[in-house]
């Protein structure tokens, strides 16, 4: 339809000079139409092209991504048992601290006791 719309226009540019417009007759037409097909048909391959890339950079970041969940993943696990580590002492510290409190507690009352 464009290219119909185009012919006609150069159709009236010629006529309106005087001459005849002999150099587009059906082979340069159809010429041309081979023409863009070819070009369809190498940018239909670009974008195959483009699509067959993408979509390996797509399959090279997912893999990228799970081996950082993993890195993450092992790095939180070990993080994890330290913290469960550090816990551990700290509750031991506590009950030890408590234990001696009492202790204390009840040498002062022992001793108060004992003087009065």
């Amino acid at each position: 339809m464009l290219l119909s719309a185009t012919v006609e226009a150069m159709e009236a540019m010629v006529a309106e000079r005087g001459t005849e417009m002999t150099g587009w007759n059906e082979g340069r037409l159809d010429d041309l139409g081979e023409r863009v097909g070819r070009i369809e048909k190498k940018m239909d391959d670009g974008f195959a092209n483009i699509d067959r890339r993408f979509k390996e950079v797509d399959e090279k970041m997912d893999a990228g991504f799970v081996r950082l969940d993993k890195k993450m993943d092992d790095g939180f696990a070990r993080v994890d048992t330290r913290l469960d580590a550090l816990n551990g002492v700290m509750i031991r510290s506590m009950w030890t601290f408590g234990v001696g409190m009492l202790a204390f507690a009840g040498t002062l009352l022992g001793l108060f006791a004992a003087k009065f």
